[in-house]
């Protein structure tokens, strides 16, 4: 969220106040907008440096002003309120959905898969798959809180259709943005970034209109998320609804390790890829490995057997996590 509102401000700030004050109007559309921020002979980083900019900074004071945009929002404890105020953020995946096609109409398919020397190559294997094997522990982890979601649904007897029509959408956006983009980008894939919008150019009218749409989506994510968290807090240690003061002091808690990130650790991949790594040795392997173990003692069926294979299941988990210290960002 800081880096899509930093960069939607700071382009309002270069057309409408720099350029009019010097009389160089900077067009809106790039044919060829596609960039490599994190280095090589396309990266257009320039360091900015003038009085606007130390005001108005990615990393030391956006994260603050998201504060006062969420704060209100993430103390409302109306969980109707949430759920209905995310589904507006589909207009942001359907603009995305056009964002990408627009894109691969510019750049066509640029994909090797024989020529290492292309800039289009694309290995089928690198040794940094471990960072997929985190982030699909992060997607199956987040599924707990369709739980919190769903069961404040006005016709229960419908949840297991509903979650199934959730599910396929979810997984054919992920694969229409996501594939797309990988093959239509024109520059060499490893200069694909965690957020992908910082591939283009800044003041490219689409990726401005996109990182509007995607500020707006995560406002309406965020709320949900805090809420979700807090409420499986609260019943994890006093069993009941949080109060109204343990909503505020968790609300600020959870925000206050968010802005913490968001200034010293602002890269969203490996924060995805190691709580992912995390949440999955915990609540994927330990926890229902854990609770099977307690049952198979109960019923008199535990087994040597069964103890070696659940353990091996475990050092995966763990295995997962060691290597996502080996990926290089």
């Amino acid at each position: 969220m800081s880096n899509f509102l930093y960069n939607t401000v700071d382009f309002i700030h270069s057309q409408y106040f720099m350029d009019q004050s010097t009389g160089n109007f900077t067009p809106l559309d790039f044919p060829n907008s596609a960039s490599c921020p994190s280095g090589g002979n396309n990266s257009d980083y320039v360091p900015m440096t003038d009085e606007f900019h130390q005001i108005w900074d990615l990393y030391r004071t956006v994260p603050l002003f998201l504060v006062a945009i969420l704060g209100p929002l993430s103390c409302v404890r109306s969980p109707t309120f949430f759920t209905k105020f995310n589904s507006l953020g589909t207009l942001a995946v359907a603009y995305l959905m056009v964002f990408v096609v627009v894109k691969g109409s510019e750049f066509g398919v640029n994909i090797n898969f024989t020529n290492p020397k292309s800039p289009a190559f694309s290995p089928l294997y690198t040794e940094n798959f471990p960072a997929l094997a985190g982030m699909l522990s992060m997607a199956f982890f987040i599924h707990n809180c369709v739980l919190n979601i769903m069961k404040n649904n006005r016709n229960p007897s419908k949840n297991k259709r509903d979650l199934l029509v959730a599910f396929v959408f979810v997984s054919l956006t992920y694969f229409f943005i996501g594939g797309t983009f990988y093959l239509i980008f024109p520059l060499e894939k490893t200069c694909i970034e965690d957020n992908f919008l910082n591939n283009f150019h800044p003041n490219d009218v689409w990726t401005f209109t996109a990182r509007i749409v995607l500020f707006f989506q995560m406002v309406t994510v965020f709320p949900l998320l805090l809420y979700i968290l807090r409420i499986q807090v609260c019943y994890s240690v006093t069993k009941k609804e949080p109060t109204l003061v343990q909503v505020f002091v968790l609300s600020a808690i959870f925000i206050g390790i968010c802005v913490c990130f968001a200034i010293w650790m602002p890269r969203i991949g490996t924060i995805i890829r190691f709580t992912g790594a995390i949440c999955g040795v915990v609540y994927l392997f330990f926890l229902p490995i854990l609770l099977y173990f307690k049952w198979q003692s109960n019923i008199g069926q535990l087994s040597v057997y069964s103890v070696v294979f659940h353990i091996a299941l475990l050092c995966l988990g763990l295995l997962n996590f060691a290597l996502q210290f080996l990926v290089k960002d």
